[in-house]
């Protein structure tokens, strides 16, 4: 399926087909007779290739949030037998907090875990529908960290698992966000500071 000509290539691994479409169709005209990007929307969602890519877009926002919404930090806590994270200090689902448990292990997993599962997702949705799916994967993974449906929607700050869909979208921002971070908490010790500064 991959080199039907109706499809264009669209089931290439890493291709964009919603973001080549729109660019080759800004001047297409809307049923309403209207030019530019509306219409080139218009015309490109009412064919099947433009319904292809509509379906990878909706599948890489329910990827990363799916993804972005496992709360490592509850799961890595109970099983280190420190109790329900949300009851423990700031009740934060995020590394800091686990490391007020003293599990230090535990901390440093939830870190580079939450990171990268920013990361993954933006990773699984180039590879699969190219950069437009992987913008909206890295955006589906911030916003499931901060509501995951496991937790009743009431999750963590997202620091970690933004840094590591930035480093995955592009890695200069991602090293710039994870520079301020540690700059800020280096200077101020405070971690709800830090995450607005990154």
């Amino acid at each position: 399926a991959a080199g039907d000509p109706a499809l264009g290539g669209v089931l290439e691994p890493g291709s964009d087909p919603l973001g080549r479409e729109l660019g080759g169709r800004k001047g297409v005209q809307g049923p309403a007779g209207g030019q530019g990007l509306v219409g080139g929307v218009r015309g490109v969602l009412g064919g099947p290739l433009g319904r292809l890519a509509l379906a990878l877009l909706l599948a890489a926002l329910l990827l990363g949030y799916l993804l972005g919404s496992i709360p490592f930090g509850v799961l890595l806590t109970r099983m280190a037998g420190a109790g329900d994270l949300r009851q423990i200090a700031s009740g934060n689902i995020g590394a800091t907090n686990v490391l007020r448990t003293g599990n230090k292990g535990a901390a440093l997993a939830t870190l580079l875990l939450d990171s990268g599962k920013g990361a993954i997702a933006v990773l699984l949705a180039r590879w699969l529908g190219g950069e437009s799916a992987a913008l909206v994967a890295g955006a589906a993974a911030f916003l499931g960290h901060l509501f995951p449906v496991w937790l009743g929607f009431r999750g963590g700050k997202g620091v970690a698992t933004f840094i590591g869909t930035a480093l995955a979208l592009f890695w200069p921002v991602g090293l710039i966000a994870c520079g301020l971070w540690l700059a800020s908490a280096a200077l101020t010790r405070i971690s709800s500071l830090s995450a607005l500064v990154a």
